[in-house]
């Protein structure tokens, strides 16, 4: 093995490691948000975790949109920018962040893209951000929250249209 190609797998793997204890922190943590695709409806009860409610967030958008991420394509996607950094040896946060996340059913890993860039999907490469919806009614949610609290915002927030 080159030194070069030593020094890439060191840092891909200190990344990975890094990632795996927040995602293990995020899941021990208590007050959890959800999202119920039957109702439309989506709980932030996270108190400060606004992370939590992007993720709602993002699930809610996937179920808006028809649910791209269960598409073939979706996963295709994915797939490729896991396979570009590995073949390039370049460490991708977004190609760890989806070759670890912990939970394999598409939906729940749209959402966790769409909190790890923090709603903002300009962050995303152009083979993801066919995906995601940059309409503004998905920030404004998340603003009212991040802003006045899930209080005001109210603890189950119905985001039907």
């Amino acid at each position: 093995m080159s030194h070069k190609f030593k020094v890439v797998l060191i840092i891909i793997v200190i990344h990975l490691v890094i990632l795996a204890l927040t995602l293990l922190i995020i899941e021990l943590m208590p007050d959890r948000s959800s999202y119920s695709f039957k109702l439309g409806v989506l709980d932030c009860n996270n108190l400060g975790r606004l992370t939590g409610c992007q993720h709602e967030i993002g699930h809610k958008m996937d179920d808006d949109l028809g649910m791209p991420s269960l598409t073939p394509e979706f996963a295709i996607s994915t797939q490729a920018i896991v396979q570009e950094m590995l073949i390039s040896l370049k460490p991708n946060d977004l190609a760890i962040f989806i070759e670890v996340y912990p939970d394999k059913d598409p939906r729940e890993l749209y959402a966790g893209i769409y909190a790890y860039v923090g709603g903002d999907i300009s962050k995303l490469p152009h083979s993801l951000q066919q995906y995601y919806s940059g309409e503004r009614s998905y920030s404004k949610l998340y603003d009212c929250l991040a802003r006045t609290g899930i209080n005001v915002c109210g603890r189950s927030v119905s985001f039907l249209t």
